[in-house]
């Protein structure tokens, strides 16, 4: 029953966060085009595609991670799962790294890539690069951790951290956007309450699973 539970909790959670980040999504969109114009949104969404592609580091580790976890979690062996955590933290670890170097490799041909940048200088398009640089790379130092929440199938607390994450940062963005129209602190406000929202992560799973601070 209490796997039927949580399925049922996951499909729930899922299908409502994903309704809510696709409307407050458009609603973003259409605020910036309106404050700010199509092509520094084209620009973030470059970067985004960038990054994506960079993303592609991972190789499937997550679901790996996962799929191994289930027989440990399930018969309750804490020494296993901590070592396992363990090679997990370093692994996530070892992409982050990865991604960054790539990603400052690339940021020398930026002006290459984007070419019809329209009034956005090169030195903006730069900074702003390294901002979503930043804010992708950070993921990485929380993303581990929740491999053990998901092996006992309580994905959902991933699904929730999302949500409400986006939640607050569109509706913050879009009352910058309205009040301050500044690309800078478009991105910054993200940056700011995703960070926020690692810390807080990283606390709680800490709390949820003691024993990942435990240093044997």
């Amino acid at each position: 029953m209490g796997r039927v539970r949580y399925a049922a909790k996951n499909i729930a959670f899922g299908w409502m966060g994903n309704v809510i980040t696709l409307f407050l999504g458009a609603a973003l969109r259409q605020v910036f085009i309106n404050r700010l114009g199509d092509t520094l949104l084209g620009i973030s969404d470059y970067y985004t595609s960038i990054l994506t592609v960079l993303s592609l580091a991972e190789l499937g580790i997550s679901t790996a991670f996962n799929y191994s976890l289930y027989g440990p979690v399930a018969r309750n062996e804490v020494e296993k799962v901590k070592s396992y955590m363990k090679l997990y933290k370093k692994a996530y670890r070892g992409i982050a790294a990865a991604i960054a170097v790539i990603g400052l490799a690339i940021a020398p041909f930026l002006k290459y890539l984007i070419k019809d940048t329209g009034s956005v200088s090169l030195r903006d398009i730069t900074i702003c690069y390294f901002i979503v640089l930043f804010n992708t790379v950070s993921s990485y130092f929380v993303a581990y951790k929740y491999s053990l929440a998901n092996a006992q199938q309580k994905n959902y607390i991933e699904t929730n951290v999302i949500t409400i994450t986006k939640t607050i940062t569109i509706s913050l963005q879009i009352a910058g956007l309205y009040f301050f129209p500044n690309f800078y602190l478009y991105l910054v406000t993200a940056v700011a309450i995703e960070l926020i929202q690692k810390v807080f992560v990283s606390l709680y799973l800490d709390k949820l699973y003691p024993y990942l601070k435990e240093k044997e």
